[in-house]
């Protein structure tokens, strides 16, 4: 397997951690924790820059609860900031080496490759 160098300083770069922000928050712009992060967006994403590259970041604990839809479920949820951040940071970069090393008929949740592929 070929290795890929670098690719923890592109994580880690401000210019990915503000897309990931962006696209965490698509959908969510109305919920509390997303406001909150909104009133010190900017430093908080300088902020978790510097754990990451410090490699001070820990993932918070998890928030869970119970939904009754058809069913009873148990819900796990992290916060918006900085844990769904960090998360789209990390798919923004990994994702397109992951996708390019899966063989050509590997379809189940790949951008661009639904079930009328398969």
């Amino acid at each position: 397997m070929k290795r890929i160098g670098n690719l923890y300083q592109q994580i880690c770069s401000i210019e990915n951690l503000e897309l990931a922000d962006r696209i965490a928050r698509r959908g969510k712009r109305n919920q509390k924790s997303v406001k909150e992060h909104d009133e010190n967006r900017a430093p908080n994403i300088l902020h978790l820059n510097q754990d990451l590259l410090n490699k001070k970041y820990r993932t918070s604990e998890y928030v869970t609860f119970k939904i009754h839809e058809k069913k009873e479920r148990i819900i796990f949820r992290l916060p918006y900031y900085p844990d769904r951040i960090v998360h789209h940071a990390v798919m923004h970069i990994l994702e397109p080496i992951f996708v390019s090393m899966f063989t050509s008929d590997t379809f189940s949740c790949i951008k661009g490759r639904g079930i009328h592929g398969a």
